[in-house]
């Protein structure tokens, strides 16, 4: 069976296989327009890359804690559930995740 592993990831760090990935989702497959597809909000959005055995398959990227967004699975592995796993590992650091957790003050 092959080793399935989500990381965070940084646009600095690891912006070839995050370029890579969403590459060939949106502008090759679903052909959208390259300066639709790269924005100024990358290098500061927190990245999350999923990984098949080394190999990076699936990312997504979260905005201001609050905002998910540019998540892609490359053709070959989907129905995986790496999106699900994607969210997963987005929802603990998330904005709204860490606020519906906040004790009250009294």
């Amino acid at each position: 069976m092959s080793e399935i592993k989500v990381c965070q990831a940084t646009w600095q760090d690891d912006q070839d296989a995050l370029k890579d990935i969403r590459n060939q989702v949106f502008i090759q497959e679903q052909h959208v327009a390259p300066e639709l597809e790269w924005d100024e909000k990358d290098p500061q959005a927190q990245h999350f890359i999923a990984y098949i055995d080394g190999t990076a398959v699936a990312c997504a990227r979260l905005i201001e804690g609050k905002y998910i967004g540019r998540m892609a699975v490359l053709t070959p592995y989907r129905s995986l559930g790496l999106g699900k796993q994607l969210l997963n590992a987005i929802e603990p650091v998330s904005y709204t995740h860490l606020r519906a957790h906040e004790t009250p003050e009294h």
